[in-house]
């Protein structure tokens, strides 16, 4: 029934068994990909373009390897059979993968429709009409008459199908670039291939080693997978590798009893020789799955140490900071993250930003950011209603809701690449536009990954990841971050609480500071105006660095200012109420009120650095020169910047025992000159912008031309920033 292989040409052997390899590799990938996710439709097309050619190949092997000519035009008819859905199916994955599938229906129907009837003719003569002996095979197909229709089709799809993938290619960036400049190069490879063997068909001596290649398109496309995620199946992958690499050396000790020592065991066993090789495959058969058990067992134990490795790394970044400060959790993810995918998968991110949500705010502030590249930067604020967090807060869980949207894990994290596959996929035109908006947005953000941090159906903040520098996010990197991100709004909600506490606190310490002021008819309400002026100047900086840098800058500069003087308790009253001039003793003792707050506020054990280091040095100077710590310049905490000049406003526009107030455009003017001498310049400019917009001066009455040419130019770049935001 089959030919011996002594009797074959080595070209004809060669031809064998690379058919055999390619059919052997074509239906093994094609089931674990679709096993993997069996609902997944690009499976569902990869399985299906993956099982014509396993046919096609398993076709040639049998067709070559039978020995009687009737036998061998079955499975040649047969393998064309195949062969004639190879095309379509192809391109019908291809086009799965572009997320073209609606668009180019009509093109699939026609493919479909030309195919099925084209395979009604294929155990016919009219396709292949005999075999016989050709250049150096034994037997060889001779084609029918509709043959050439075969080929056709075959030139047109392929042809259509790689200009296709090159347009999109040449449109596409990072990983999608990747994925498909390898379909780009298995495509050419296959099809160069496949059509070696059709020039012996018309006697063109022409040898058909293309088989070989076919099969290092079905490696390559392995490859693209694993490397590029082009299905999202490693595990899959790494899994089927260790099982082709334990039946690789079954076959190869038994391939060494048929071969080598086969004229040694005929010797011995005479016409009953191949009892050994086959007693062989038959124990090794039974020892193989142990054998793949234990290595799976392996890869899987080394796979689960890593993963738990990286759990532990990101459990240490937020244990600490749930019992202490979220905000500096916030801070530190995004270098954490970048260092740790430079050790552990030695890649890098282009960037990595978190965003958390504002208290009394409609947005999401941009906490803390890290990037490989100068031209990433990213919004300061992000609006509730953008689409980002608008598909966390209200679009999913609505879809997910109304059985739109089937899978729940976009409730936490997406893929950008996984976004445009699910958009191809979907025909409510609402989701659609939904995802669209998501996906754009994602591209104006230079991002890959986004991951939700959502405490009890709260969006607290969320974390974007940019692009890998080798291959993209798998599955399991999400669901690690989806539990680092669990961790992340139990710690910003924790924090949300302690900040509850610490207002009730400061509440009490203000009704105290309250009832103090009472004592002094001039400092009446002067705690009140410095939050007022102090919040003002917090909300024109917010923007401007590094004011940018504080988490919730608003609220943080509001208890700041209303606790500034709580200091002042533990001064006497005939310091505080002094008429005239205090002595260098006196002096001395009023300058420790800032040292006297902390004693103060000790019971408030969670009460932030910001705020901290804003109420004690609140009276240092730019240059320097006054009382606290001794900082000068960038030294100064932001928030004490701010409380200093809105402090001096509120001193000199009130009376006081020892002289009359000053105007309003009086201090704004002594404020101007002591800009960087006293003040830091860009506390000074968002307070005269304050100023102006509140209408408490005009600006002609700034006195100092150079500094109005640069308020002006501040205003506007502040403007610009504004428009942007709205954009």
């Amino acid at each position: 029934m089959f030919i011996s292989f002594n009797n074959i040409h080595l070209i004809e052997k060669l031809y064998i068994i690379t058919a055999f390899m390619t059919g052997f590799g074509s239906i093994l990938l094609g089931l674990l990909v679709y096993f993997k996710n069996k609902n997944n439709e690009l499976n569902k097309r990869y399985f299906l373009m993956s099982l014509n050619i396993s046919v096609w190949s398993f076709g040639l092997f049998l067709c070559h390897i039978s020995y009687y000519r009737e036998i061998a035009l079955f499975w040649n008819r047969f393998l064309h059979f195949a062969a004639i859905f190879i095309p379509i199916t192809f391109i019908h994955f291809v086009i799965s993968l572009l997320g073209k599938t609606r668009e180019k229906k009509s093109i699939l129907f026609i493919g479909y429709i030309y195919s099925l009837i084209l395979s009604s003719f294929a155990f016919t003569s009219l396709i292949i009409k005999d075999m016989a002996p050709k250049f150096y095979f034994r037997i060889w197909p001779i084609p029918g008459i509709l043959y050439p229709a075969f080929l056709l089709s075959f030139c047109v799809y392929f042809t259509y199908c790689w200009i296709l993938t090159f347009k999109e290619y040449k449109k596409s960036t990072g990983i999608r670039n990747n994925q498909l400049k390898y379909i780009l190069i298995g495509l050419t490879i296959g099809y160069i291939g496949g059509s070696t063997n059709y020039a012996y068909f018309y006697n063109i001596p022409i040898i058909p080693i293309g088989n070989a290649f076919v099969f290092f398109y079905v490696i390559l496309y392995a490859y693209a997978i694993v490397a590029y995620h082009l299905l999202d199946i490693r595990l899959v992958i790494a899994r089927t590798f260790i099982l082709f690499c334990v039946y690789s050396c079954v076959l190869s000790v038994v391939a060494l009893a048929w071969y080598p020592m086969r004229p040694a065991l005929q010797a011995m066993l005479g016409e009953y020789w191949y009892l050994v090789p086959l007693g062989i495959f038959a124990l090794l058969s039974m020892a193989a799955p142990f054998a793949y058990l234990h290595y799976q067992q392996k890869y899987d134990q080394r796979r689960l140490k890593r993963q738990r490795a990286q759990l532990t790394k990101l459990k240490q970044i937020t244990a600490a900071s749930i019992d202490l400060d979220y905000e500096q959790l916030l801070k530190n993810m995004p270098p954490f993250l970048m260092q740790m995918y430079r050790d552990d998968f030695q890649t890098d991110i282009d960037c990595i930003a978190v965003y958390f949500v504002e208290k009394n705010q409609n947005s999401y502030r941009l906490a803390s950011y890290k990037s490989k590249r100068t031209d990433i930067s990213f919004e300061t604020n992000i609006l509730k209603t953008d689409p980002i967090p608008s598909w966390f807060i209200e679009k999913a869980p609505y879809y997910v809701d109304q059985k739109k949207l089937l899978d729940p894990s976009y409730l936490e994290s997406f893929k950008s690449e996984d976004l445009e596959y699910y958009q191809s996929k979907q025909t409510d035109k609402d989701l659609i536009n939904a995802i669209s908006n998501v996906r754009n947005s994602l591209k104006a953000l230079k991002a890959e990954v986004c991951v939700s941090c959502i405490y009890k159906e709260r969006l607290l903040a969320f974390l974007l990841m940019g692009k890998k520098q080798k291959g993209s996010y798998a599955q399991e990197e999400l669901d690690t971050f989806s539990l680092l991100a669990h961790d992340v709004a139990s710690a910003v909600r924790s924090g949300e609480l302690r900040e509850d506490l610490e207002q009730s606190y400061i509440d009490a310490i203000h009704a105290i500071i309250t009832a103090l002021e009472e004592r002094d008819p001039y400092t009446k309400g002067h705690s009140e105006r410095v939050v007022k002026y102090s919040t003002l100047i917090a909300e024109e900086l917010k923007d401007t660095f590094p004011f940018t840098r504080i988490l919730n800058l608003t609220d943080k500069v509001k208890r700041a200012a209303l606790l500034h003087d709580v200091g002042k308790i533990g001064v006497p009253d005939s310091i505080l109420l002094k008429p005239g001039k205090l002595t260098d003793e006196e002096y001395t003792k009023l300058k420790q009120h800032p040292t006297t707050f902390l004693h103060i506020i000790q019971s408030i054990k969670n009460l932030s650095e910001d705020i901290r280091e804003g109420i004690e040095s609140h009276h240092e100077r730019y240059d320097g020169k006054g009382y606290g710590k001794g900082s000068q310049g960038h030294r100064v905490p932001p928030i004490a910047r701010i409380i200093a000049v809105a402090d001096t406003f509120d001193a000199m526009t009130s009376d006081r025992p020892y002289r009359k107030a000053k105007e309003p455009i009086e201090a704004v003017n002594e404020i101007i000159n002591n800009s960087a001498i006293q003040f830091d310049p860009d506390v000074v400019m968002g307070f005269t912008s304050m100023a102006l917009s509140n209408c408490i001066v005009k600006i002609e009455d700034i006195k100092s031309n150079y500094f109005t040419i640069q308020l002006k130019q501040w205003i506007n770049n502040k403007t610009i920033k504004q428009l942007e935001g709205m954009r």
